[in-house]
C-alpha cells in the first residue's frame, strides 16, 4: 500500500491510496479521496479482503494512516502481519513505489482533473488497462491479470 498526493486545478488536495499484490504486481485498487481517515483505510482493506481473501501480510511505509490504531486492530482481528518500511527507505517497498510512480507519471501528471469523480473514473480505467492489457517482462510479457489469476487460484 502507498499514498500519492496531487492537487486539482482548483488547488484542492487529492489523495490516492494504491494497493497492489507484490507477487504478481497486479493493481488491486486505487481509491481517491480529498482526505483519508483511519476508518477509510480500514474500509478499503475490508473491501479487498471481501474480493480477494485475507492476505498473510501487508506492506507500507509508516505514515499515519497505516500505523493508526484502527488499522492495527483490523490486522490483529484478521491475523494479518503489518510490515513497515524503515523511515527514509522507500526501496523496501519497491513494488508499491514502482506502482505509484507509474500511476503518477501516466495519470496524475498527465491529466487535469476537474472533480473527484472524474479522477476516480480515469484512475479506474487506467488500473483496468494496467492489469489486463499492459505486458510485463516478469510474466513473459503477458498482462498482470494472467499471473494474478494463477496466483489466486
Amino acid at each position: 500500500m502507498d499514498i500519492a498526493k496531487v492537487r486539482f486545478m482548483t488547488g484542492r488536495k487529492l489523495i490516492a491510496l494504491l494497493v497492489n499484490d507484490e507477487a504478481t504486481s497486479f493493481g488491486l485498487s486505487i481509491t481517491l479521496r480529498r482526505s483519508f481517515k483511519d476508518s477509510d483505510i480500514e474500509a478499503v482493506l475490508n473491501e479487498l479482503v471481501a474480493r480477494h481473501g485475507t492476505p498473510k501480510y501487508t506492506r507500507s511505509d509508516n505514515g499515519g494512516q497505516f500505523i493508526a490504531t484502527i488499522v492495527q486492530h483490523w490486522a490483529k482481528r484478521r491475523r494479518v502481519t503489518l510490515e513497515y518500511n524503515q523511515p527514509g527507505k522507500p526501496w523496501q517497498n519497491g513494488f508499491a513505489e514502482s506502482f505509484v510512480g507509474t500511476y503518477r507519471r501516466e495519470v496524475l501528471n498527465a491529466e487535469i482533473f476537474m472533480s473527484l469523480a472524474e479522477a476516480q473514473t480515469i484512475s479506474t480505467m487506467w488500473l483496468h488497462m494496467y492489469n489486463t492489457e499492459r505486458p510485463q517482462s516478469k510474466h513473459n510479457y503477458r498482462p498482470r491479470i494472467t499471473a494474478f489469476n494463477k496466483h489466486a487460484a
